[in-house]
C-alpha cells in the first residue's frame, strides 16, 4: 500500500487531507509540524509527502531544504499545500525543491491528479495497485482502470461518466 506523509499544523485541514487519501486507498501518515515530518519521513520512508509551507518549528521551506540534503530521502516527491495563491507563489514553490504545489482550498480531483503524476514513474506505484496506463491517454497510470478492467473484464464509476 502506497503511503503518504501528511504534513499539516492545522487539525481540520489534516483531518481533511487523511479522509480524501484513506478514501481513495492510501495509508497515511500524520505530522503536526516540519520537524515532526523530518523524523517521520526518516522514520517511515513514506512514498509521498503532503507538506503545509506556514507551520510552526519548521516551516514547509526548511523542511524540503532539509530533504532535499539527506540522500535517504532526496528523492521523495514533495508536493506542496499551501494557502498561498499569489502571482510568482507557484514559481517560488517550485524553485525551492519541492515536485509539485495545490492551493487551499484542496480540490480533491486535483489532489489525485498531482499524486498520479508525482508516482507514476515509481515501479511501486504501478506494482501496489495494479494500475495500468491507457494506450492513448495521458501519461501516469489511468485512475481506477485495473488490469482485468483493462482487458475489458469490468468497469469504473468514471467509466460510466463518458
Amino acid at each position: 500500500m502506497i503511503k503518504i506523509l501528511v504534513a499539516e499544523d492545522n487539525p481540520v485541514n489534516r483531518e481533511l487531507l487523511r479522509e480524501l487519501l484513506e478514501g481513495r486507498g492510501y495509508a497515511v501518515l500524520e505530522a503536526g509540524d516540519g520537524q515532526q515530518a523530518l523524523q517521520m519521513a526518516e522514520e517511515t520512508l513514506p512514498d509521498m509527502l503532503l507538506l503545509d509551507l506556514g507551520m510552526p518549528v519548521l516551516d514547509g521551506y526548511a523542511t524540503v531544504r532539509k530533504i532535499r540534503e539527506n540522500p535517504r530521502l532526496a528523492n521523495l516527491p514533495v508536493l506542496a499545500v499551501t494557502a498561498y495563491a499569489m502571482r510568482g507563489d507557484r514559481e517560488k514553490i517550485m524553485d525551492s525543491g519541492f515536485d509539485g504545489y495545490l492551493s487551499k482550498p484542496i480540490n480533491a480531483a486535483l489532489l489525485q491528479e498531482e499524486i498520479l503524476r508525482l508516482l507514476s514513474g515509481q515501479d511501486l506505484f504501478r506494482s501496489s495497485t495494479g494500475l495500468l496506463r491507457e494506450e492513448n491517454g495521458p501519461p501516469g497510470p489511468a485512475i481506477g482502470k485495473t488490469k482485468k478492467q483493462a482487458a475489458g473484464g469490468g468497469s469504473t464509476s468514471s467509466d460510466s461518466k463518458r
